[in-house]
C-alpha cells in the first residue's frame, strides 16, 4: 500500500532498544504430550534467538503458559535447592493443590489448521497465530483473552511490545506479557492495593513493601492476581517482583512484567459474570480456605502496646465492667524491645505468661501476640544467631543489616526462613509459646528485605524479596497447625503481608491505617481487592493505627473519627482494635463506649451469620468481605460501586466514611433495611443522611440470617462450641431454597462441616414456613418478613 506520512518498512518496529526482545512467530511444535494436556512450540524471536512456549491445561478451563529462551548450550532451569515458583504443577499434577486433579491429565487435542494451531479440552480452546505469535483463548465458544500485538503508534512502531524478553548480553532478564484491554474491561483484584477497586489507568508493583500508610498503590500485601470484567482470571506463578501496566500506558493494553529469565503464569476461564467461579478456581488451586476459630468473630482489643501483665488483665476487667463483649486480647510488647523476634517472653513484665493466659481464657477471652521476621543487632541471642547463619546475607557474604522502620537508630537482621536449620530451630520457638497457651500470632513486618540479599538456597533479593513474607506467614501458620493437630484448637495468625496463597494461611489486616475518615474507603479496596485473590478473613485497625496533629504528634483520634472507623469496622470478617495510642472505646469518650458496645452486642448476636458465612468460605473458597460485583455480576450498577459491600450473600453495609449525605446503590431486587424493617426496591440509588452513631445495613430479599437472643453485655463471648440455638430470620416474599453450613468437631479428625438445605415454603394464607426438622434445630423462627431487628 502505497502511504505517503511514512515509509513502510514491511517488519515490525518498536520505539524500544534492540534488547527488548519479543515472539515473532512459531516455526515447530511438539505435540507428543497432549494425552497429558501439554503441547511446546519453538518459537524465533525478533532479535533472532530461539525460545519454547509450553502450554499445559491443569483443568478443562485453567491452563499454564510458561516461557523461556533456550539453545543448546543454555537453559534457564535454577539450581534445584532455589524456589523460584511459588506453586509446582508438573507433568502429572504431583504437588499441586487442585483437589481430584492430583495423578490425573486433562484430554487434550492439537488441531494444525492453515492459519492457527487449535489447542482444546471440552470446554475451552486456545488458538495460536502460525505467522505472527498471538495467542486468543475462549470457553464455551466466546472469546475472553487476546494478547495484544498491534498497539503501535502512527508511524507503526510498537509502543507496547507484546509476548517476549528483555535481555542483559544476549541473554533473557526480564519477561512480559501483553494482553488486550478492552473498551470497557474492569480489572480487579492484584491484592491489598489501596487505590480505586477498579485498577485501570495505574500501573501497580507486586514488591511488599511496608507503605506506612494505607491510602496508595504501595502495599503490604500485593499479589500478581487479577480478575477481568471478561471472565477470566490470571497469576503470575513466581516469587519475582513483578508490575501490572493496566491501562496506564496505553488504554489498549495489559502489560504485565517480572523480573525474571522466564515467565509462568496460569489462567482461569469461566467467562463473563463468573466471579465467583473464577476465585473459587484460585482458591482450589493454591491451598482452599482453612477454618479459623469461631471466638475471631468477636471482638479484639488491643493498643501499641499493653507493656505488663497489669495492663492485660486491667483491660479484660474493665470490659467486663463496662458490659463491653470482649474475645481476644493482642499484646505487641510481650518479648520487650532486646528480644523481640526471636519468640522469648520478658516474664519480668510479664510474670507466669501461661498463667496470665489461663486466667484470660477463663473469662473466654483470648490472647494474641505479636512478632516480626527481624532480629536486632542489640539482642543478646544476635551473636549466636549470626554465628550459625540463621541470618539472610548480603553479596560480601556477611549478615545483610537494614532499619526495620524509617525512624529506627539500630539495625536488623531478617531470618534466612531457606535455611533448614534455622526452620527447625524457629519452630521449636514457636511451639513453645503455643505451649503457654497464645491463641494467635501477628506476623507482622517482613517487606524489607535488601536489594543485594542473597538466601541460604541461592535466592537473590529480587527473587526473594516476596519470597520472605511468604515463607514466614507459612511457616508461623503451619508450625501452628502441626502442633494444634489432634486437639479442638485452630490454628491462626494475623498478618501483614504475605503473597500468593494468603487465602490458605488465615487470617489478613490492612496495615498502619490512618485514623482520617475519608481514608476509609481505600482501605475497603484494599480488603476488596483481596477477596479477589481468594482472602476470606481480612479486617482494619478500628480507630486507625496513627492519627497526626496539626503540629506533626501522635494523638488520640477525635470521637467522631474513631466511631466513623468502629462502627463499619464491627462489620468487617474480624474485628479488632488497635493504634499507637489508647484505643479502647472508654479511653475515647463516653459516647464512643456507648456506641461500640451497641455494635459490639449486635455482631456477638449476629455470630451464627458470621459463622455461616466463614463455613460458605472454607467449602466454597468464596470470601466473607465481598464487592457488589461478586455477587450482582448481571447489574451493572453494582460493577461500578466501590464504596458499599457485602458480608455474605445476604447483608448490604454502605458505610458513611467521611460523607453526612450520599447515596447508596441497591442492586436489583427487594431490600430490607436491617434496623427499621422498611423495605426498599434495588436497582436504585437511595438517599441516606445517617448519624456518626448508624450505619446503612440492608438484607437481601430471600435471605435467611441466624441471630443469638438478646443478652446483657457483660455475659456476652462466642460460644466454645455451636451448640446454642440461635433465631432463624427469614427475610422474603417469595418462595427459595438456601444452604445453610454447621461445623461439628471429631476428636483426631478435624472439623467436619456440612450444609442442611432449608426451604422456604408460602402458605395458602399468604405466611411463610419452614419444615419442622429446620424448626427443630432453631430456637425461633421468623419466617414472615416482618421488620424482626426494628428494636435493634
Amino acid at each position: 500500500m502505497d502511504v505517503d506520512y511514512n515509509v513502510q518498512t514491511d517488519y515490525r518496529r518498536s520505539i524500544f532498544a534492540p534488547s527488548e526482545d519479543y515472539i515473532l512467530r512459531a516455526v515447530s511444535y511438539d505435540d507428543s504430550r497432549t494425552d497429558r494436556g501439554v503441547v511446546t512450540f519453538c518459537a524465533v524471536t525478533g532479535a533472532g534467538s530461539c525460545a519454547k512456549i509450553e502450554v499445559r491445561f491443569l483443568t478443562e478451563r485453567i491452563f499454564e503458559l510458561r516461557l523461556y529462551q533456550t539453545d543448546e548450550t543454555w537453559h534457564p532451569i535454577a539450581p534445584l535447592r532455589k524456589q523460584k515458583r511459588v506453586f509446582d504443577f508438573d507433568a502429572d499434577h504431583t504437588g499441586t493443590c487442585i483437589r481430584g486433579c492430583k495423578g490425573s491429565y486433562v484430554k487434550t487435542e492439537l488441531l494444525d489448521r492453515p492459519d492457527f494451531w487449535i489447542f482444546r479440552t471440552g470446554a475451552a480452546e486456545l488458538a495460536f497465530r502460525k505467522e505472527y505469535w498471538q495467542m486468543t483463548a475462549s470457553a464455551g465458544g466466546v472469546r475472553i483473552l487476546e494478547e495484544e500485538i498491534t498497539d503501535t503508534n502512527v508511524d507503526n512502531r510498537w509502543k507496547m511490545l507484546p509476548l517476549g524478553f528483555s535481555l542483559q548480553n544476549g541473554r533473557s532478564s526480564a519477561v512480559r506479557e501483553n494482553l488486550k484491554l478492552g473498551s470497557e474491561e474492569a480489572i480487579w483484584g492484584l491484592g491489598e492495593k489501596y487505590t480505586s477497586m477498579n485498577r485501570r489507568g495505574r500501573v501497580y508493583q507486586i514488591r511488599q513493601t511496608d507503605a506506612l500508610s494505607t491510602d496508595s498503590e504501595k502495599s503490604y500485601l500485593g499479589q500478581p492476581f487479577y480478575i477481568s470484567s471478561k471472565g477470566y482470571g490470571l497469576f503470575l506463578n513466581t516469587f519475582t517482583e513483578s508490575s501490572f501496566d493496566v491501562g496506564a500506558s496505553s488504554e489498549l493494553s495489559l502489560q504485565i512484567r517480572t523480573e525474571d529469565e522466564d515467565l509462568d503464569y496460569v489462567c482461569i476461564l469461566e467467562g463473563e459474570g463468573k466471579y465467583k467461579e473464577i476465585v473459587r478456581d484460585y482458591v482450589r488451586l493454591t491451598g482452599g480456605v482453612p477454618l479459623i476459630p469461631r471466638w475471631a468473630f468477636g471482638y479484639w482489643q488491643s493498643k501499641c502496646s499493653y507493656n505488663t501483665r497489669a495492663e492485660v488483665e486491667e483491660v479484660a476487667e474493665k470490659a467486663s465492667e463496662l458490659g463491653l463483649p470482649l474475645d481476644v486480647i493482642h499484646i505487641d510488647n510481650w518479648q520487650g524491645p532486646q528480644q523481640a523476634g526471636t519468640f522469648r517472653w520478658n516474664e519480668t513484665a510479664f510474670p507466669d505468661p501461661a498463667g496470665m493466659i489461663e486466667g484470660l481464657h477463663q473469662r473466654h477471652i483470648h490472647l494474641s501476640v505479636w512478632n516480626y521476621p527481624y532480629v536486632d543487632t542489640i539482642c543478646p541471642e544476635f551473636p549466636e544467631l549470626e554465628k550459625k547463619g540463621y541470618f539472610v546475607k548480603n553479596k560480601d557474604g556477611k549478615t545483610a543489616l537494614f532499619h526495620a522502620t524509617a525512624d529506627s537508630e539500630t539495625c536488623v537482621a531478617c531470618f534466612d526462613f531457606t535455611n533448614p536449620e534455622m526452620v527447625t530451630w524457629y519452630q521449636e520457638r514457636i511451639r513453645k509459646v503455643l505451649a503457654d497457651g497464645v491463641d494467635v500470632i501477628k506476623t507482622d513486618f517482613s517487606e524489607a528485605l535488601p536489594a543485594d540479599a542473597v538466601l541460604y538456597d541461592g535466592s537473590t533479593g529480587a527473587e526473594a524479596h516476596n519470597k520472605i513474607p511468604y515463607l514466614y506467614t507459612n511457616l508461623v501458620y503451619d508450625t501452628m497447625m502441626e502442633a494444634f493437630a489432634g486437639t479442638d484448637r485452630l490454628p491462626l495468625i494475623y498478618s501483614r503481608s504475605g503473597y500468593l496463597g494468603a487465602n490458605r494461611v488465615p487470617a489478613v489486616w490492612a496495615g498502619d491505617s490512618s485514623s482520617e475518615s475519608a481514608g476509609l474507603s481505600a482501605i475497603l479496596h484494599g480488603g476488596m481487592g483481596l477477596y479477589a485473590c481468594g482472602v476470606a478473613f481480612w479486617g482494619y485497625d478500628l480507630g486507625g493505627f496513627f492519627h497526626t496533629s496539626p503540629k506533626g504528634n501522635e494523638c488520640l483520634p477525635t470521637e467522631e473519627q474513631y466511631l466513623r472507623s468502629v462502627v463499619p469496622g464491627l462489620f468487617m470478617p474480624l474485628a479488632r482494635a488497635h493504634g499507637k495510642t489508647a484505643r479502647e472505646p472508654w479511653n475515647i469518650s463516653s459516647r464512643a463506649l456507648e456506641v461500640t458496645r451497641k455494635y459490639d452486642i449486635l455482631r456477638h448476636r449476629l455470630l451464627p451469620y458470621w459463622w455461616q458465612t466463614a463455613l460458605e468460605a472454607h467449602e466454597e473458597g468464596i470470601p466473607m468481605l465481598r464487592p457488589l460485583y461478586m455477587e450482582f455480576p448481571e447489574d451493572p450498577g453494582a460493577g461500578k460501586t466501590e464504596s458499599e459491600f457485602m458480608i455474605g450473600d445476604s447483608l448490604l453495609v454502605a458505610p458513611a466514611f467521611e460523607r453526612d449525605h450520599y447515596s447508596v446503590y441497591l442492586p436489583e431486587g427487594k431490600w430490607i433495611n436491617f434496623f427499621t424493617g422498611e423495605t426498599e426496591e434495588g436497582g436504585r440509588y437511595v438517599k441516606v443522611s445517617p448519624a456518626i452513631d448508624e450505619i446503612p445495613v440492608y438484607v437481601r430479599n430471600g435471605s435467611v440470617i441466624g441471630i443469638y437472643p438478646e443478652k446483657t453485655g457483660a455475659s456476652m463471648h462466642v460460644p466454645e462450641e455451636n451448640n446454642e440455638k440461635a433465631d432463624l430470620w427469614i427475610y422474603t416474599d417469595h418462595p427459595f431454597e438456601t444452604l445453610l453450613y454447621s461445623a461439628e468437631y471429631h476428636d483426631k479428625t478435624g472439623y467436619e462441616v456440612t450444609g442442611h438445605k432449608v426451604i422456604v415454603l408460602k402458605n395458602a394464607d399468604g405466611s411463610f414456613s419452614v419444615p419442622e426438622e429446620i424448626r427443630q434445630q432453631y430456637r425461633t423462627i421468623r419466617s414472615d418478613g416482618s421488620p424482626a431487628a426494628k428494636k435493634h
